[in-house]
């Protein structure tokens, strides 16, 4: 394949260069001048001509959105893990053709202190896509374990996906938005026969300030991509950026609420009230026997 295109920040760009057969060649628009018309050229200058755009428009280079929560260099620490992939507990179903992809499919289970599900639902199946992410904790550190997000579910349809990934991943806990649902979100759960405990967040705060302790996160490199997830890390570098309108942000709306619930909440995973039982009784003073 022959492949030309304006260099944005995209996973698929940065996978497609780190192939080892890929030969890449580079050229600024300057290259060409001689077979451009000089009013193009002054149109390309007056438009991107001392912006941060002009290397990537003009020069041809890989440069990041502006404001941007996640970057390129952030999501490439996610994935700098060992290799073989982690997997929950148990998860030793064997690899067959119409099993998940490796994305999905590590090989040596591990010990998770907690595996949540996170979704971000749709109301009608016309809708966006359902975001479902499926997250695990161990210690002060959270992975990323699988991206079952899907568009064209019916919420009967999103609800069996989400138990489903439940299921597989032995997840204690389901995280659902609530926003757009309320409690049809939950209802339509106990309905499809959901057993997992539902825990129900509502949106109060913009996608960027949700989204700014979960970055900050990623950048301590306390978040660990178990898998590749091209489109999930797509809309994570569009969060805040310039391009953020071309996304729906359902993966990664569905990632926040994961990692916000396993690391920085950390909703039920506080000691329980407890009741103490004293041998006491009162000292009887004085002739009238009266207890002070």
């Amino acid at each position: 394949m022959c492949i030309t295109t304006t260099p944005r920040p995209t996973a698929a760009l940065r996978t497609l260069r780190a192939e080892a057969s890929c030969v890449e060649t580079h050229a600024g628009t300057a290259d060409n001048a001689a077979h451009l018309s000089p009013g193009f050229l002054a149109g390309l200058e007056a438009l991107y001509g001392g912006t941060k755009r002009a290397a990537q428009e003009i020069e041809g280079k890989v440069v990041e959105n502006d404001g941007a929560l996640f970057t390129a260099e952030m999501l490439a620490q996610a994935r700098s893990h060992p290799a073989g992939a982690y997997r929950p507990s148990g998860y030793l179903r064997p690899r067959t053709p119409d099993a998940p992809s490796s994305a999905d499919t590590p090989s040596a289970p591990v010990k998770y202190d907690r595996v949540v599900v996170a979704i971000d639902p749709t109301t009608t199946a016309g809708g966006n896509a359902c975001g479902i992410i499926v997250a695990g904790r161990i210690g002060d550190r959270a992975e990323v374990l699988a991206d079952r997000s899907k568009a064209g579910l019916s919420p009967g349809g999103w609800a069996r996906r989400t138990m489903a990934a439940a299921a597989e991943f032995r997840a204690t806990r389901i995280v659902a938005e609530v926003n757009q649902g309320g409690e049809m979100v939950k209802a339509v759960l106990e309905a499809q026969g959901c057993t997992v405990r539902v825990r129900e967040v509502r949106a109060t705060k913009g996608k960027r300030v949700r989204a700014e302790p979960v970055a900050a996160l990623y950048e301590q490199g306390r978040v660990t991509h178990r898998g590749d997830f091209a489109a999930l890390e797509e809309e994570l570098m569009a969060f805040g950026g310039e391009d953020e309108g071309a996304y729906d942000l359902d993966r990664a709306d569905a990632l926040v609420w994961a990692i916000t619930d396993l690391l920085i909440d950390k909703a039920g995973t506080a000691t329980p009230p407890r009741m103490f039982a004293f041998d006491w009784a009162p000292t009887r003073i004085g002739l009238s026997n009266r207890a002070w």
